[in-house]
C-alpha cells in the first residue's frame, strides 16, 4: 500500500512539473505512474482486507 502511495505522489509531482514546464511527454508519463500507483495501492488494500478477515476468523 505504501508503494502505491509513493507512486501516486511521484506521479502527481511529475504531472505538476510537466504542466508548469509545458513538457507533454512528462505529463503523459505521469498519468502512467499514477495508474501504476493506483493499481499497487488497490492490490495492497486487498491484501490487508484478506489478512484482516483471516485474523477475524481465528
Amino acid at each position: 500500500m505504501f508503494t502505491g502511495m509513493a507512486f501516486l505522489g511521484i506521479g502527481i509531482v511529475l504531472s505538476i512539473v510537466g504542466n508548469f514546464g509545458h513538457i507533454m511527454w512528462l505529463t503523459y508519463a505521469s498519468i502512467a505512474v499514477i495508474g501504476i500507483g493506483l493499481m499497487a495501492h488497490l492490490v495492497g488494500l486487498g491484501i490487508r482486507v484478506r489478512d484482516a478477515k483471516r485474523r477475524a476468523r481465528q
